[in-house]
């Protein structure tokens, strides 16, 4: 513990050999160190997404596995102009670069429609009747006039040629066929005396 001994010994080559040895290997550690996380990472190797929109499931699949990515379909929408079963969107977008493993999420045209309540539409005014079908993502199918006192109120609503009530599914985008009232003062006739 001599403050002498101590000064001899740092200056001494078994001190240096030692200090190098040891800063040497701190070294060679933290490059290994940084080498293994950049394999692991997969640092600087960039993956071009494919572009997965309006592939199949079965096309998705093969087309990420050789890709090395993972995919998820994680949502899905009815679109009258797409296939079914084909991929509407997706997350990262086509042509973005990401790391070897990374997940894509999907958007699937649903292959059944969307279900929706029908609404009551009785009495409503056509104008009404249109605004509360699209509402719905329903559309207007044929028109069909009776007489009844109130003109373009609609008296019943129809699908397939039958009455259909509020409240029973049907799927978005179906025709929903209305009768309208005609209004009776077009119609008066009058009736010549037939007495005698």
């Amino acid at each position: 513990n001599d403050p002498m001994q101590i000064k001899e010994f740092i200056q001494s080559k078994l001190f240096l050999r030692q200090l190098i040895i040891a800063i040497s290997l701190g070294i060679a550690i933290i490059w290994i160190s940084l080498k293994m996380l950049d394999l692991y990472t997969h640092h600087g190797r960039i993956i071009e997404v494919p572009d997965l929109i309006g592939m199949n499931e079965a096309e998705v699949r093969k087309a990420i596995r050789a890709a090395g990515l993972k995919y998820v379909v994680n949502d899905s929408v009815f679109d009258d102009n797409l296939p079914k079963g084909s991929m509407s969107a997706q997350d990262p977008v086509p042509g973005a670069g990401v790391k070897k493993g990374r997940t894509i999420y999907l958007t699937m045209v649903a292959l059944m429609p969307e279900m929706v309540p029908m609404p009551d539409l009785t009495d409503l005014s056509l104008r009404q009747a249109i605004a509360m079908l699209n509402t719905y993502g329903l559309r207007l199918g044929q028109i069909e006039y009776r007489p009844d006192i109130a003109r373009n109120a609609v008296l019943q609503q129809k699908f397939n040629r039958a009455g259909i009530e509020a409240g029973s599914l049907v799927a978005k985008g179906t025709a929903i066929d209305l009768v309208l009232g005609e209004g009776l003062g077009e119609n008066i006739v009058l009736v010549p005396l037939l007495l005698g």
